[in-house]
């Protein structure tokens, strides 16, 4: 049996994003996007991004110990249920803001610092986050 990172990468999105269609994907066009305030990014952040929203795949050969190890150590997730979530310290912005727009397409990702004996193990799971 033959599988590259792209297809586990393919089956792993298939299995957790079942119910979305493509239109349900879509992030909307430049001019939809510009209509966000930062009340409506806080809404939708405090909504969506809670533990109960989270999948975390690991492959290899990972005990459940030090998988749940990586993750505290990695990335500490904040509470799932509404009522345990604590607000964020809101810092005011540094100005002057300086943007620069090179293309209409955003792209965000998360980083995580992993040690280096570790990244063989992790490589596949973070080529998925």
């Amino acid at each position: 049996y033959h599988f590259s990172r792209q297809s586990l990468a393919s089956q792993v999105e298939e299995a957790m994003f079942q119910d979305i269609t493509l239109e349900g994907a879509l992030i909307g066009t430049p001019a939809t996007r510009a209509r966000i305030t930062r009340e409506d990014l806080q809404e939708y952040y405090a909504r969506n991004y809670v533990t109960s929203n989270v999948s975390l795949v690991f492959t290899g050969a990972v005990s459940v110990e030090q998988a749940r190890a990586l993750v505290e150590e990695a990335y500490r997730l904040p509470p799932a249920l509404p009522e345990e979530a604590v607000a964020p310290a809101m810092q005011s912005a540094q100005y002057p803001v300086v943007q620069q727009t090179r293309a209409h397409v955003t792209f965000v990702t998360l980083g995580y610092p992993v040690p280096h004996e570790e990244r063989a193990t992790c490589r596949a799971v973070a080529s998925l986050l």
